[in-house]
Parts: structure tokens; C-alpha cells; sequence
């Protein structure tokens, strides 16, 4: 049988097959990428086979083989070395990627994980190992988006008390002017009640402005922890 040396395309190891492998595809055992054999650029004369020699009778002690047995395949000595970076793959109904012929399971897989291989957009995607995330990972990183949350929440809290007692508490200040409305008859200020509770209205927008969005970008857009890449 002869002999045919190749290599691979994706990693150069050289290898060699059998001229029966021609046109089939085989898989590098260095690199895992499959190929074709390429044929021969001319026919080389197969060497002529000894012939065999005559079969020594069995011992008497010998197992006896059954008439619908099947015969034990033929090794062939010359070509027989395990260490033959190469194998034939047997083509078959199994879906595979297209780049590592790995199985997809199930057929209709869209990025092969293997390789990272998209189906759709026809390019591999970079693959890395990222640290699993813990529950401190998750809890430091929601920490900050939490507390402007309990910010936000008590300033409108502040900000609806100074709209309802912020008359009451400026009455007998001295920006109290101890004389009454004629029309309403309530106490007269220096400064009104409705500044002081603007001033605070406008510090809770601002800090809901700025604190709500930092919150839902936080807890909804970006909820997970950021990927750290394991060190080789």
C-alpha cells in the first residue's frame, strides 16, 4: 500500500496516509482540524503484496469459529502505528460545525460551543474563562445603586414633611413679621414658607435626576458584575 505524505493546513504537522485516504476526510490528531486528503499528483506503482503464507492448522485446544462469525479484519503490518497523527471521519446525518466538526447538539445550534463559531454570521467569536461570579460579587455590586435608592426615598420623604409643617416651623422665627393676612388672616414671613420647601424640592429632583439614573442603570441595565478573565 502506498504511502502519502501530507499536512496540515491549520497547524503544518506532517503526517502520513494511505493513498486510500485520498479524497476523504481526515482529522488532525495535533490540532483537531478537519480536511481533505488531497489526490496524488501521479499514480505511484502499489508495491507487490507477498503472498500469504499458508495458514498453520489450529491447535487442538483451539476455540471454534462459527460459520456466521465474522472474520477478523486484516492488519496491514507496514502501515499499522498508533502513533499516525490521522483519522479517517465517517460521513454521516450528524449536524457539526463547519470549522472544528464538532457535534451540535441540537442540530440547529447558532454559535457552535466548541469553537465559538457563529452559523449565522459565519465568523468565530472570542472565547475566554471569566471567574464565576459569588452572591459578594452580585451584593458589592448592587451596594451603590441600593443606597442612592434609600437617598432618593428619604428626600421625598423630607421634601413632603418641609411642604406641610415648613408654615409651622418658621412662626415665631425671626422671619416671622407678627402681623396676619387680612384676607386669610395667617402669619406674614420675610421669606415664604414655599422658598425654603423650592430650595429642598429642587435638591430631591436633582438628586432623583442624577441617583435614579445611576440606580436603573445599576439594577437593570447592567446588572451583572463585570466579567473578570481567569490568568493563565
Amino acid at each position: 500500500m502506498a504511502v502519502l505524505d501530507i499536512s496540515c493546513p491549520n497547524c503544518r504537522k506532517k503526517m502520513k496516509v494511505p493513498d486510500t485516504a485520498a479524497g476523504k476526510k481526515i482529522r488532525c490528531k495535533e490540532c483537531e482540524h478537519v480536511f481533505a486528503v488531497p489526490a496524488p499528483a501521479r499514480a505511484t506503482p502499489a508495491k507487490p503484496k507477498p503472498k500469504p503464507a499458508k495458514a498453520a492448522p489450529p491447535p487442538p485446544d483451539a476455540p471454534i469459529q462459527f460459520l456466521d462469525e465474522p472474520a477478523p479484519p486484516e492488519v496491514d503490518d507496514d502501515n499499522d502505528n498508533d502513533d499516525t497523527p490521522f483519522g479517517v471521519v465517517k460521513e454521516g446525518e450528524v449536524a457539526r460545525c463547519p470549522h472544528c466538526a464538532y457535534e451540535l447538539d441540537p442540530p440547529d445550534t447558532r454559535v457552535c460551543l466548541n469553537c465559538g463559531y457563529d452559523m449565522v454570521q459565519r465568523r468565530r467569536h472570542e472565547s475566554k474563562k471569566v471567574i464565576e461570579h459569588t452572591t459578594a460579587d452580585y451584593a458589592l455590586h448592587w451596594m451603590p445603586a441600593i443606597i442612592w435608592l434609600i437617598v432618593i426615598i428619604a428626600l421625598i420623604v423630607v421634601t413632603v414633611i418641609c411642604f406641610l409643617n415648613m408654615r409651622i416651623w418658621l412662626t415665631g422665627s425671626f422671619l416671622d413679621k407678627e402681623e396676619k393676612n387680612a384676607v386669610t388672616f395667617e402669619p406674614e414671613f420675610y421669606i415664604g414658607p414655599g422658598c425654603f420647601t423650592m430650595v429642598v424640592t429642587l435638591i430631591t429632583l436633582f438628586v432623583l435626576l442624577f441617583g435614579g439614573r445611576f440606580a436603573y442603570k445599576r439594577l437593570v441595565l447592567n446588572w451583572r458584575p463585570v466579567e473578570v478573565e481567569k490568568k493563565k
